[in-house]
């Protein structure tokens, strides 16, 4: 059970601890704030009046739940893409299977990536301005099958290679593939 608007929830697990069926025992879980903590009951009444109708509570709880409010929804670190060494390249989202089983069966959209789109992030990627040269990894992926949009897939992979020369940088490239297009080219 959901705490009103916010990422804390009420978890019953008596009958999980074999106190029967009254539920009596429950987890109090800020997943995003990564706080957990056993309550009873009676403690997740007075919680609830505490957050739901600001009424007081008992000191200890007060500092479990603040904690759990107080925390920043997303205390992860998120990633510094200026210091980043791998690029995924999604050319299109169009395929020429409709296997069952996968989630992009006869691709979502036609949408195919424009070269000025594609040139920009290369050009962003491959840069000794942003990062000293270095190994680098270029995955040129499915979500559709990427040979269908082959000349600007070839385009991206000669443009990558020829920047990484002149800046003096290594590239790793790899490409997914159903394999059904592969020509001699």
């Amino acid at each position: 059970m959901k705490y009103k608007d916010k990422d804390i929830f009420a978890i019953p697990i008596g009958h999980n601890a074999g106190l029967a069926e009254n539920d009596d025992l429950l987890i109090l879980y800020a997943p995003l704030s990564e706080h957990i903590v056993l309550i009873d009951r009676n403690d997740e009444y007075a919680i609830r009046d505490y957050i739901e109708k600001h009424e007081s509570i008992n000191e200890e709880l007060k500092e479990v739940v603040d904690e759990m409010l107080s925390t920043p929804i997303f205390p992860f670190q998120t990633p510094n893409i200026s210091r980043t060494t791998k690029m995924s390249l999604l050319p299109n989202l169009v395929c020429n299977f409709a296997c069952s089983y996968c989630y992009s069966a006869k691709g979502r959209s036609s949408t195919i990536l424009s070269w000025d789109t594609a040139k920009v992030a290369l050009d962003y990627f491959i840069n000794p301005e942003r990062i000293e040269p270095q190994h680098l990894s270029l995955f040129i992926s499915g979500g559709g099958e990427p040979l269908i949009s082959w000349g600007i897939t070839k385009k991206c992979i000669e443009y990558a290679s020829e920047r990484c020369r002149l800046y003096g940088f290594t590239i790793h490239i790899s490409i997914v593939t159903n394999g059904s297009l592969i020509t001699e080219e």
